[in-house]
C-alpha cells in the first residue's frame, strides 16, 4: 500500500519529520509542506539528511510553501521536486493512504 506523507514541521516543533521517515516503505512519497520546506534548501545539512532518508522514495516541497518563505526553486535542493497544489491532489489520488505528520 503507497502511503504519501505530508510534513509540515521540523523538529523541535515536532516529531513528524523523523516519525514519517522511520515508517517510510518503498512506494512511498514525502510532500514537505509549510515550515517542512526549509529542509529542501540546496547545500544544508537538513537537506541532505532528508535526502538520505528518503532515499529510493520520491520527496516533494509544496511550490506555494517555498514562495511564501522566500525559498527560490533554483535553492531547492536536487532530488526534491517542487509541486503545485494541483499536483499535490494528483498525488493523493496515486497513493492508497495519505498521512499527515
Amino acid at each position: 500500500m503507497a502511503v504519501l506523507h505530508l510534513v509540515n514541521r521540523l523538529p523541535p516543533d515536532g516529531p513528524g519529520l523523523t516519525a514519517c521517515f522511520e515508517r517510510l516503505d518503498a512506494g512511498d512519497s514525502v510532500v514537505l509542506t509549510e515550515q517542512a520546506v526549509y529542509a529542501c534548501r540546496e547545500g544544508s545539512r537538513l537537506a541532505l539528511a532528508v535526502i538520505s532518508a528518503a532515499a529510493g522514495r520520491r520527496l516533494y516541497a509544496l511550490e506555494p510553501d517555498l514562495a511564501a518563505r522566500g525559498i527560490a526553486l533554483s535553492a531547492v535542493a536536487a532530488g526534491i521536486g517542487p509541486v503545485s497544489h494541483s499536483r499535490l491532489v494528483e498525488l493523493c489520488c496515486e497513493h492508497d493512504l495519505v498521512h499527515c505528520w
